[in-house]
């Protein structure tokens, strides 16, 4: 929420679901702003891909946004990680 404290958590299905059901969600690809989603290790990106079907470009490290919207991944004022990119690894 706006005063930086999490409030919910949602599993990668559970956060498909509520996309899906958006209407402002037409079905393109994902920036994921969820702090170390694309870490190394990390499956929420990777798993979103694959049930939406989409890319999802995910932070390497902890996402900080200051009031003026602006972010960096790692530190508070400087890039230090990455944005990595998630293609869907459907088994069909």
């Amino acid at each position: 929420n706006l005063d930086g404290v999490e409030t919910d958590y949602y599993t990668p299905r559970e956060f498909a679901e509520i996309l899906r059901s958006d209407p402002n969600y037409n079905g393109g690809n994902i920036r994921l702003f969820a702090c170390e989603s694309g870490a190394d290790g990390a499956i929420t990106a990777q798993i979103l891909s694959n049930i939406l079907n989409v890319d999802v470009l995910a932070p390497s490290d902890i996402v900080w946004i200051d009031s003026f919207g602006n972010f960096t991944i790692g530190h508070p004022c400087i890039n230090k990680g990455e944005w990595r990119l998630f293609k869907p690894q459907n088994n069909k």
